[in-house]
C-alpha cells in the first residue's frame, strides 16, 4: 500500500472528529443560551466552569450579583460569552492557577464586571489574536465602559468594565 492510500483513512478519521467537535459546540451553546433563559446566570457560568477540565489544577473564585439575572437574553449571552473567552484564554495562553470573576452592582443601574488571572505574560509584542479582539467587540457591543483592559497578561489577565 502506498503512504498516500494510507493517510486516507487518518485524514477522514481527523475530518470525522472536527465535524463531531464542531457539532458538540453548537448542542453546548443552544444549550447554555436556553439556560441563560431559564436558571440564573451564576448557575449557568459555574455549571460551565464544572465542565472545564484544565491540565492543571486552577482555583476559581466567583462573585456574580444577582442583578445580572434581571438583565436581557442578549445582554447575559454576551455576557456569558466573555467570561467563558476569558477563561478559555486564561487555561490555554497563561499557565494561571487561579482566576477570579466578580460581577457586583455598580451605580447608575450598571453592573461592574472585573476578571482576574494569576498567569504569565507572552511575548509583549503578541498578537491580541481573534478570542480578544471578539472580547472587546462584546463589550462595545454592551456598551461597556471600559475601565481596565489587558491583553498582554503582563500580571495576569485583568479586565474591568461597567455594563
Amino acid at each position: 500500500s502506498s503512504p498516500q492510500s494510507d493517510q486516507e483513512p487518518l485524514n477522514k478519521v481527523k475530518q470525522m472528529i472536527g465535524q463531531a467537535l464542531k457539532d458538540m459546540r453548537n448542542i453546548s451553546r443552544n444549550l447554555t443560551f436556553n439556560n441563560l433563559d431559564r436558571d440564573s446566570f451564576d448557575a449557568v457560568v459555574r455549571a460551565h466552569i464544572d465542565m472545564l477540565s484544565p491540565a492543571r489544577p486552577i482555583t476559581f473564585d466567583i462573585m456574580l450579583h444577582p442583578e445580572a439575572d434581571y438583565r436581557p437574553l442578549q445582554t447575559k449571552i454576551q455576557l456569558f460569552r466573555i467570561i467563558a473567552e476569558l477563561i478559555e484564554n486564561s487555561i490555554k495562553h497563561s499557565n494561571c492557577d487561579s482566576i477570579l470573576v466578580h460581577i457586583s452592582s455598580a451605580s447608575n443601574d450598571k453592573l461592574l464586571f472585573t476578571y482576574k488571572d494569576n498567569g504569565k505574560a507572552p511575548s509583549p509584542n503578541a498578537d491580541p489574536g481573534i478570542g480578544m479582539n471578539n472580547i472587546k467587540s462584546r463589550f462595545e457591543f454592551l456598551n461597556a465602559d471600559i475601565i481596565q483592559y489587558s491583553h498582554t497578561f503582563e500580571n495576569g489577565a485583568n479586565y474591568s468594565a461597567k455594563i
